[in-house]
């Protein structure tokens, strides 16, 4: 009777190793696919995002430059936030948006973002009250 009992106990012991082996496998795959879905929904959601570039007048009466994808909650960021605003900011507010412009994709708005703030104070004056286009900057 002992004799039987040694083999069947093999193979329940090598069922259930093919069984955990075959679920770590499917597990560790089921991780990697959804995790490579999270960076592909990232990347298409912020591919399409439509950005704006947009400049704030400062307390002291100097220009900021910078991009968003909502110039509205990002001057409240300026203003309120103290972690979310950026050092310049944080040091002369209050700050009011003088300018947006609609960009659209993020390689375009860093490229003019960039190029507006190579740019002296009498440009940005000038794209600001609208005697300089931002195409022949």
């Amino acid at each position: 009777m002992d004799s039987y009992i040694y083999p069947v106990f093999a193979v329940v012991i090598s069922v259930f190793v093919t069984c955990a082996i075959f679920f770590s496998i499917y597990l560790l795959v089921w991780l990697f696919y959804k995790q490579i879905g999270k960076l592909y929904k990232k990347y298409k959601r912020r591919k399409m995002e439509n950005y704006y570039l947009y400049i704030l007048k400062c307390s002291d009466g100097s220009l900021y430059t910078g991009i968003s994808t909502d110039p509205d909650r990002r001057l409240v960021e300026h203003n309120e936030s103290n972690s979310r605003g950026s050092k310049y900011t944080r040091a002369r507010r209050p700050v009011s948006l003088v300018f947006k412009k609609h960009v659209g994709s993020l390689s375009d708005a860093l490229k003019l973002e960039h190029k507006v703030k190579k740019l002296s104070r009498i440009k940005k004056v000038g794209i600001i009250t609208g005697q300089t286009d931002l195409n022949d900057v």
